[in-house]
């Protein structure tokens, strides 16, 4: 047996491949028994001869660490598994580079194992433009990338265990099947569009596709020739990138009904069929999946477009209808479907139920040629608006494109069971037409073909449909002024308008831009429905009550509409009421039981036979309840077993929590139970649209219930923008808040939903707008970091408590504090990327999870946290400071785990405690990030530093080409157990 190294693991020796050791005749080395060490200043050069290397099976036969091997005209055949790492090129201050495999490479007639080692600021770790052969396959693992260009022929079946395949040629993965068993891992197009010939098999996983940011080396688009199969489960493509992954070749599934979700903002295209037989999930910002073609999803048993998603029917290359079943249910939760006619022909599909989530704003979009012969209609088999008084807020705008959607022109949308109406129109809907601009919604059966079965075809509500017998006999009327107007009457204004006195109206359309409704007086719609097209429209009167079920603003897209007026409503509130029932036979003064609300317990409640008697026992026993109180509930005897229960008074109106009960002395009773009976709803007020609405003025807004943000941006202008402090304000995945002008906002709850991962300003649910502006209610987190942007020289002081299983990103250059005497409980990272944010808790902590500072981009202390009090943050929380990032003490106390620092090549992170110290129960990091050719200040560390804990800790510094990496001018104490100095990078103590 024999080894072979060539080149030196650092470039001290020489620069990269200029160790070489060059073959002059095949066969030099023992084919089973020789392992080959490829170090970066070294090349193996086989200079057109053939060679063998390998190991005993399983074991390592080529370890390449940046090395280059080039086999020429030869071939070199691999008995054993390759590992590759990448190491530095030339320098400490330079990017690493890839190890590289070119020539002739037989995988031998076993599964070879690859094992890939990350260096990230590669785009591939390991690139083998060799041509591939033999009758083995490989199984990729560890998380770095691989970059197949040859063209290879080898039969064997690829495996993507970890990390990423990257596709350089067409041929990448020879002619035998891909398999994708694990989640995360990227199969990635390199160098323009890739076609995958192969079988492939993805599992119950997420799999990313295309390519994105520096993995990948820029492709964007794949191309499936092959048959996919879903394995089981679901399957989540992911296509993170504004690229495309098409399946050419089908969709099918192998084991049972599988589900496919699609994830990233890249599209997805089917252009033939797919046949699996599981739900189609388009998820939060998952971009498109397009059926064109010969695409089709005949069998899926269900599809859900989720915000930021669309779903795109596009006839354009071949006139398909029936590519969706009609018994698959359509979800629209905030998302998209497009339907696209076929220039000069007659389009048609056919869908189930679709069913609007509640609490989103989604769009159906119509897209018809006005080429002659041009015609599409689209069935639907009915609109489900949800559950009608229970959480609402659901909104459909229909998007008429080429030709206008409308009952008698060749863009028609129809169904069998029609939406219901209020007055003639839909009320949680709008049609905007591109040469008709924005309208109200209905629907008719006036030119409906004979013996079609539809019962509705959907138009505009106008003065021409208003008149039709069938709209008339529902009571509604149309009219473009305010005047006059009835509680039935449906305006939409066309120019500004003073009301003279009180108007009720049911809806209004403020057609066009710069329309002012104004007044001294009171205006109400019955349907709770705004709708607003165009910029610079505002309505000024004294107020404004919205008297939907759930009621509606929407502002159409690139819109702003400003309501200045009190706004009051909505007619949705309904009060919970909770049945309570005994069964078996109580014994009367003898059977007691206990009830349980939101985690306080009743004392022992008497049953009587007088029915009153027990109803009175319970009545009193809730009142003496801490979280109820007097007032607050009435009890009714349904029997003398079964009682209801009303919930009222500071309880009326919203959706409380369900009790519980107990059998204290069963004495004959032998069951108990406690069911909702109407679940309490605290009604409504839609922000629908993409559009912008403000409140503002100094009348304040009364309205009930919950404001539900569904698309696009709220301004709050005033401190009762959102209503009354009971209600709670839940700002939808991909809508924000914004707070404007110095707002004290009373005690109410605001949920917030966001792609707070993405840094751009669509992704961020809470913006500070200008001014100091305080929160006093409770905020939840819903989504990921969620997002909270505060503009430069503002300032956002949040006093209630801070929840969920997200953490914050904080953007913006303003100034964000987390204040109180109640501990907030969110528990994961918290990221400040700009400027400030102040810690002052009184009581418990602010933050629970880990804390990030800073982004790496600009000078040393732009991104800052500030401590107002001690012990804000969990004592076990790890602290990591970026580059840019500065953390001040200001003269209080913290205990940490372990803390990280970075020197960068512009800035290095700083901490001072001022008079206060910092305790760490965890080892100390300095890292260097390499790259420019400045050289920044050493991270510093001043004031008081205690190295806690019983055991010694580490101190781990990295190098950088600067005199030193990290200055400590604190007092160090509290270091009985010692500590100890790795790395080589230079700590300079100075106190």
């Amino acid at each position: 047996g024999a080894t072979l190294t060539v080149g030196a693991a650092n470039v001290d020796g020489g620069f990269a491949g200029s160790r070489v050791v060059k073959w002059g005749a095949s066969d030099q080395m023992p084919d089973y028994l020789a392992a080959v060490t490829i170090n970066i200043t070294g090349k193996l050069d086989l200079n057109g001869f053939d060679e063998t290397i390998g190991n005993l099976d399983g074991q390592t036969a080529l370890t390449i660490n940046s090395g280059i091997i080039d086999t020429g005209e030869g071939t070199l055949t691999i008995h054993g598994n390759i590992v590759a790492t990448g190491a530095t090129g030339a320098g400490l201050w330079t990017p690493e580079v890839a190890a590289r495999i070119s020539g002739n490479l037989d995988l031998g007639g076993v599964v070879t194992t690859i094992d890939i080692a990350d260096r990230s600021p590669l785009a591939a770790d390991l690139i083998i433009d060799a041509d591939i052969s033999g009758t083995g396959g490989f199984n990729k693992v560890g998380t770095g990338v691989l970059l197949l260009s040859g063209n290879n022929t080898y039969s064997g079946a690829t495996y993507l265990t970890a990390g990423h395949l990257a596709m350089g040629s067409d041929t990448a993965f020879g002619v035998s099947n891909v398999y994708l068993p694990t989640t995360g891992t990227s199969l990635l197009a390199y160098d323009g569009t890739r076609v995958l010939g192969n079988t492939t098999f993805a599992g119950a996983v997420t799999i990313n596709l295309v390519g994105g940011n520096n993995i990948g080396g820029g492709g964007n688009a794949i191309v499936f020739a092959g048959p996919v199969n879903l394995t089981s489960g679901t399957t989540t493509f992911n296509v993170a990138i504004a690229g495309t992954a098409e399946f050419l070749g089908g969709i099918g599934e192998t084991f049972g009904a599988s589900n496919l979700s699609k994830s990233g903002f890249g599209t997805l295209v089917i252009s033939s069929a797919a046949t699996y037989s599981g739900a189609t999930t388009i998820n939060q910002n998952g971009g498109a999946i397009v059926l064109t073609d010969q695409g089709a999803l005949y069998n899926t048993s269900s599809i859900t477009i989720n915000t930021g998603g669309e779903l795109v029917v596009n006839n354009q290359i071949a006139n398909k209808s029936n590519r969706v079943s009609d018994v698959a249910g359509i979800t629209l939760s905030g998302g998209t479907l497009t339907l696209i006619g076929k220039e000069g022909e007659a389009s048609a599909e056919s869908f189930g139920i679709v069913l609007l989530s509640d609490n989103s704003s989604s769009a159906i979009h119509s897209v018809v040629s006005t080429t002659a012969g041009s015609e599409a209609e689209w069935h639907f088999e009915s609109l489900d608006r949800g559950e009608i008084g229970q959480l609402g807020g659901e909104f459909v705008r229909f998007v008429g494109r080429g030709q206008v959607i409308g009952a008698s022109g060749g863009n028609r949308v129809s169904f069998t069971v029609a939406p219901s109406r209020m007055n003639g129109i839909i009320d949680i809907a709008v049609i905007d037409n591109a040469s008709t601009g924005l309208n109200f919604a209905t629907h008719h059966t006036a030119g409906r073909t004979t013996g079609s079965g539809f019962f509705g075809l959907l138009d505009v509500y106008d003065a021409t449909t208003a008149a039709l017998p069938e709209l008339v006999a529902l009571g509604g009327t149309f009219a473009n002024t305010l005047a006059g107007a009835i509680a039935t009457t449906n305006v939409r204004l066309n120019s500004s308008k003073a009301i003279s006195g009180p108007i009720t109206a049911n809806a209004l359309l403020l057609a066009d831009g710069s329309i002012v409704v104004s007044g001294a007086h009171e205006l109400t719609l019955a349907s709770g429905l705004i709708a607003s097209n165009g910029t610079g429209s505002s309505i000024t009167v004294d107020t404004l009550t919205l008297n939907g079920l759930t009621s509606n603003i929407y502002v159409n897209d690139h819109s702003d509409l400003t309501v200045s007026s009190g706004v009051g409503g909505t007619a949705g509130q309904i009060s919970e009421i909770q049945r309570f029932t005994l069964g078996g036979t109580p014994t009367d003064a003898s059977t007691t039981f206990t009830l349980t609300f939101s985690g306080q317990t009743t004392a022992a409640i008497t049953w009587s036979a007088t029915a009153a008697t027990t109803a009175s026992n319970i009545q009193s026993a809730l009142e003496a309840l801490g979280n109820i109180g007097a007032g607050n509930v009435s009890v009714v005897a349904n029997s003398t077993l079964n009682f209801d229960i009303f919930f009222q008074g500071t309880l009326a109106n919203l959706n409380v929590a369900n009790m519980t009960t107990a059998l204290v002395n069963a004495a004959g009773a032998t069951s108990q139970a406690v069911n909702e009976v109407i679940a309490g709803n605290p009604g409504v007020l839609g922000k629908q649209g993409t559009g912008t609405l403000t409140f503002d003025g100094t009348n304040p807004n009364t309205f009930g219930g919950t404001a539900r943000i569904n698309e696009g941006t709220l301004i709050a202008a005033k401190d009762t923008a959102f209503g009354v402090a009971t209600g709670d304000v839940i700002v939808s995945f991909g809508a924000s808040v914004g707070l404007s002008g110095g707002l004290n906002i009373a005690a109410e709850t605001l949920t917030l939903f966001g792609n707070g991962e993405s840094n751009t300003a669509a992704a961020r649910p809470l913006r500070n707008l200008d001014g100091t502006n305080t929160w006093q209610g409770n905020v939840v987190l819903g989504t990921n970091r969620t997002a909270m942007d505060i503009a430069d020289g503002s300032e956002l002081i949040i006093n209630g408590i801070i929840s969920g299983s997200a953490g914050i990103n904080k953007f913006g250059t303003g100034t964000l504090e987390l204040g109180g005497s109640s501990g907030n409980t969110l528990n994961s990272t918290t990221v400040v990327w700009d400027g400030m944010l102040e810690l002052n808790k009184t009581i418990g902590v602010a933050l629970n999870g880990s804390l990030t500072v800073g982004d790496h981009i600009g000078a040393s202390n732009t991104d800052m946290v500030k401590f107002l009090g001690s012990n804000q943050i969990s004592t076990t929380a790890a602290v990591v400071l970026n580059s840019t990032a500065s953390l001040d003490l200001n003269g209080f106390d913290q205990t940490t785990g372990a803390v990280t620092l970075f020197v960068g090549p512009q800035a290095s992170s700083s901490l001072s405690t001022g008079a206060g110290t910092l305790t760490m129960n965890g080892n100390l990091t300095l890292s260097v990030i390499r790259g420019g050719t400045t050289t920044a200040v050493p991270a510093t560390i001043s004031g008081n530093l205690a190295i806690g804990g019983a055991s010694a800790r580490t101190l781990t510094v990295d190098t950088s080409q600067a005199a030193e990496e990290l200055t400590i001018s604190a007092v160090v104490s509290d270091a009985a157990a010692g500590w100890t100095k790795a790395g080589s990078g230079r700590l300079a103590l100075t106190n």
